[in-house]
């Protein structure tokens, strides 16, 4: 059986990499992806569920397949 918290985490862990690998701030990633800069950095620590339209936001502004992000 899956943990919620510990997918919300992993997904966090993979947009914190994948953001630091483009070179892109919190800000620079919240602006591509039209979120606020908490709910970013809350999503990054696994201390926020996340919803598939989100998900899909990061996604586009991170430039990477839906499949990418998930654990």
């Amino acid at each position: 059986m899956l943990d919620k918290e510990q997918v919300f985490r992993e997904i966090g862990q993979k947009v914190r990499q994948l953001r630091l690998e483009r070179n892109l701030s919190l800000m620079g990633l919240s602006d591509l992806a039209d979120m606020e800069r908490s709910n970013i950095v809350r999503l990054e620590k696994g201390k926020q569920g996340i919803t598939v339209a989100t998900l899909v936001k990061i996604a586009n502004a991170l430039d990477v397949s839906l499949h990418e992000l998930l654990p």
